[in-house]
């Protein structure tokens, strides 16, 4: 395909040439060359073969003309210069103001489609730097210090050229592009601002060998996970680093591109397609609206502010009792929108008197309720306060929403509550009924939304992966065939705002959390990232008291259906038949206030037997030769 472009390029060339000969005989002789004889031809066409080759020489035809800089143009008109040159030299009976007009013409046409073509590209929406590409450090084939880092570029698209545009205005950062990979088969043999496009991706290991990269740089924001993976794996295999530009909805459009290149992180990896929403459909009930987010400090709280101050709320309150998280949100917040209305409200949901002043000042109109105690073995130890927190705390803020008038109420909740083993999870299905119940006490739309864990979250296993890895290890894992459902905390709450935007009130809904992830192949692939110099040592300690070998997204009792959206799903069910939500809330409390919580008397109170997974949990499901540790 390369050869085919550049065979392309040279023909249109022969074209543009044979045009202005025809048009400047014509115009100062009133000739046509056809008519002329081959005296007078000659030049013209020693002029044509003359600059073709000096193109050829010169690199003309391997360039990416829509990514074009100066050293392209320079050495476009070195070869217009070598024409010229040539249809001075030729003796000739030919006038010269016809060979001067006819290298004017040439030139210009030749000039002007190639600026035509990088014009075209930049209207339809390639972003380009502003200014002349008027220095370049020394490229792959040069010579440079030995304190300057050799980068293989992976994508000769858009982003990848404008890295490059960015390092070639800054060479004090040391940083020489050596060349180019792509799959695009048309630019192999191509040349964007003078460095090469070697070949495919797939040559990431053989590229890193031959020319000395000491890092290589994937460039290509939409780039499938598995892609992705092939080339961390085959530069990892060299010993050589990779870093990436974030994914397109990642992207600050107001720092460059340099500016945002990072490391490759285990949510790159493992593959998370890019979540789109219907845009429309949640600005209308979040544009210039009052948003209340609880649990704004946490993992999820804090991404869902983010989101939803792009989308220009009229206020927005961040409620929560971590004062020091709540400080760090607000901060970056301010930083990112500075016109935006922010409250920042100190609280706890347990608290009804708290939860009623916030609603009673603003008068939210959407409520995301994230506030909850997740962890799954704190809460077996600590059942009453998961109760007060998940259970009470749901119904405080459920309830003020209805009372004082907010349009949306939106649960988090968990795939946990699916058949729950644990404290935790059983609570958060209390609040998932709680949600239900009140959904037909008002006109507010209540809805829950359910997804399993969240990748990089406080306290979840990638963090404690890290910190063990970090330390040498060993890395912990409960059980080798234990797997879970991750999704990236971005991923999550954009979809989290268009489940808010969808449904009758009531429903649940459920996103799709893709396949399950071995944990043992987590870790492993997280040890490769941070160490992969070293050999980390797994050892398996067990499952814990309420967790599960493998978690549910769907009860079996529940009717699942699709959604308009492709990534979220309704799941359907009907509250127990005579469920009391006041006796419930009753019976729960005082069992807290008693501290005789347990997955069983949870269930009770909401109307349902108990649940469990066949007893897929605790110290019995030990593997044999295992190692036992402290976790």
């Amino acid at each position: 395909m390369g050869t085919i472009h550049r065979l392309g390029w040279l023909l249109t060339d022969a074209v543009l040439l044979t045009l202005a000969a025809w048009f400047s005989a014509a115009l100062v002789a009133q000739e046509f060359p056809l008519a002329m004889g081959p005296k007078q031809i000659w030049p013209l066409v020693a002029a044509g073969v003359v600059y073709c080759a000096a193109a050829a020489l010169l690199g003309v035809y391997r360039r990416l003309w829509q990514y074009a800089g100066l050293r392209d143009a320079q050495a476009l008109l070195l070869a217009c210069l070598a024409g010229g040159a040539a249809l001075l030299a030729v003796p000739a009976p030919l006038p010269y103001t016809v060979r001067a007009l006819f290298w004017l013409t040439a030139t210009a046409g030749l000039c002007g489609l190639r600026l035509g073509v990088r014009v075209i590209y930049a209207r339809a929406g390639a972003r380009r730097p502003a200014g002349a590409d008027d220095g370049r450090p020394t490229d792959a084939r040069g010579a440079r210090s030995a304190r300057t880092r050799r980068i293989l570029i992976i994508g000769a698209g858009d982003a990848g050229t404008e890295v490059l545009r960015e390092l070639q205005r800054h060479p004090e950062l040391g940083i020489a592009a050596v060349g180019f990979l792509d799959d695009d088969p048309a630019k192999h043999g191509r040349e964007a601002y003078g460095v090469p496009v070697l070949g495919p991706t797939e040559a990431v290991g053989r590229a890193v060998r031959e020319l000395g990269v000491s890092e290589v740089l994937i460039a290509i924001p939409s780039a499938p996970a598995e892609a992705l993976r092939r080339i961390w794996s085959q530069a990892s295999a060299q010993g050589v680093p990779v870093r990436i530009l974030p994914r397109l909805g990642d992207l600050d459009r107001s720092q460059r591109l340099v500016e945002q290149i990072r490391s490759v992180q285990l949510t790159d990896l493992l593959g998370r397609p890019e979540v789109q929403i219907d845009q429309v459909a949640v600005s209308r009930y979040l544009t210039g609206r009052t948003v209340l987010v609880t649990g704004a400090g946490g993992s999820i709280g804090s991404e869902l502010c983010r989101q939803v101050a792009a989308f220009g709320p009229s206020r927005l309150i961040l409620f929560g009792h971590g004062e020091h998280s709540l400080h760090q949100i607000m901060l970056e917040l301010q930083s990112h929108y500075p016109g935006l209305a922010l409250t920042v409200a100190v609280g706890d949901v347990q608290d009804q008197a708290a939860v009623e002043r916030v609603f009673r000042r603003h008068r939210p109109a959407v409520v995301f309720h994230a506030a909850a105690h997740k962890h799954v073995p704190l809460m077996e130890q600590n059942p009453s306060e998961a109760v007060k927190n998940n259970v009470l705390g749901t119904y405080h803020v459920a309830l003020a929403a209805q009372r004082h008038g907010a349009s949306h109420f939106v649960l988090i909740s968990t795939d946990k509550a699916v058949r729950p083993t644990s404290v935790m999870g059983a609570t958060k299905r209390a609040a998932e009924a709680i949600t239900a119940a009140l959904a037909a006490c008002g006109p507010c739309r209540m809805v829950a939304v359910r997804f399993g864990n969240v990748l990089g979250s406080r306290g979840s296993v990638v963090p404690v992966f890290q910190q063990q890895i970090a330390a040498g290890g060993p890395i912990t894992v409960t059980h080798p065939e234990v797997t879970r459902y991750f999704m990236t905390i971005p991923e999550a709450a954009r979809l989290v705002l268009q489940a808010g935007a969808m449904g009758r009130s009531g429903e649940r809904f459920v996103l799709d959390m893709g396949e399950p992830v071995r944990i043992v192949d987590l870790a492993r692939t997280l040890a490769r990232i941070i160490a992969p110099e070293r050999e980390i040592p797994i050892i398996f300690t067990g499952l814990r008291a309420g967790e599960k070998l493998h978690e549910e997204l769907f009860d079996a009792d529940e009717v699942v259906t699709p959604t308009a959206h492709p990534r979220i799903r309704r799941a359907a069910a009907e509250l127990p038949a005579g469920f009391d939500l006041a006796k419930a809330l009753a019976d729960l409390m005082l069992r807290a206030d008693r501290g005789e919580v347990s997955v069983e008397s949870i269930l009770a109170a909401l109307g349902e037997g108990t649940r469990g997974d066949d007893g897929l949990h605790g110290v019995d499901d030990q593997p044999v030769g295992a190692t036992r540790v402290a976790h």
